[in-house]
């Protein structure tokens, strides 16, 4: 079963790849302290490099890798939302 679980994982956050999606910054990344960890609007946890944004700020993501729980990108300005 959690096996299964995990290909369920991967397979949803594979879809995301290549693709720009909308992040809100909740926190530091748990495993970098140069990454900043949020949310898609899926749910789903991204992470991508610091520069200059900060917690609260809504970041458009580049998608560029994954795992079967987490996004991993390259912010590319802020979303029209902030």
């Amino acid at each position: 079963m959690l096996n299964s679980n995990a290909a369920h994982g991967l397979f949803r956050t594979e879809q995301f790849l290549n693709q720009t999606v909308e992040v809100l910054i909740e926190k530091e990344s748990k495993k970098s302290t140069s990454q900043w960890s949020g949310r898609s609007a899926q749910n789903t946890v991204a992470v991508f490099p610091k520069e200059d944004y900060k917690i609260g700020d809504f970041v458009m993501v580049k998608i560029h890798k994954c795992t079967s729980a987490t996004l991993i990108g390259k912010a590319i300005g802020l979303s029209k939302n902030n």
